[in-house]
């Protein structure tokens, strides 16, 4: 899956103990670093922006018959 709101999911281990994901590098940090960072005082556009890349990140998903039930800020690491 490539899109601008997705982070890519590179590759997978399956070998215990070593279970993990490989994932594209998120410059900014994850979803969960930039909330804690704001607290709450996130500025209304920056609350309608992080909405609407959301909103197109999950639609792409939906579009390709892919859905993420488990949508939260912990999973965008």
């Amino acid at each position: 899956m490539k899109h601008r709101n997705i982070v890519e999911l590179k590759g997978v281990c399956l070998v215990p103990p070593n279970l993990g994901l490989v994932q594209e590098f998120a410059a900014g940090g994850s979803m969960t670093s930039a909330l804690q960072k704001y607290k709450a005082n996130i500025p209304p556009d920056v609350l309608v922006d992080w909405a609407i890349q959301i909103a197109q990140g999950m639609e792409y998903l939906h579009e390709s018959s892919l859905v993420h039930r488990d949508l939260k800020s912990g999973n965008s690491k």
